[in-house]
């Protein structure tokens, strides 16, 4: 991937969880975007379909897909998937 890819990717990302890009983030914002770009590595890597995922955590947590979520409840779907062993959706157990 270049350079560039890389950067356009941040700023997706950046805009997905936090509607502004990726240089305009706090560092802690910043860690976030790493770590969703990281799990989507991962996920890709090992066949899964990150989008699938996202959206399937965000419809048992919030009851709509991922695209119509807020941030903060963008965070919390990314920090579920983010802590699910392997990348493999096992569920949230309710948590909301």
């Amino acid at each position: 991937m270049s350079d560039t890819d890389k950067a356009q990717s941040r700023n997706e990302v950046a805009q997905e969880k936090f509607g502004k890009d990726f240089e305009e983030l706090s560092s802690m914002e910043k860690i976030q975007v790493g770590g969703t770009l990281g799990g989507r590595s991962r996920g890709d890597q090992q066949g899964g379909d990150h989008q699938a995922h996202l959206d399937n955590v965000a419809q048992e947590k919030f009851g709509k897909p991922f695209s119509e979520l807020d941030s903060m409840q963008r965070i919390q779907v990314g920090g579920t998937v983010g802590g699910q062993s392997g990348g493999q959706y096992t569920g949230t157990g309710g948590d909301s």
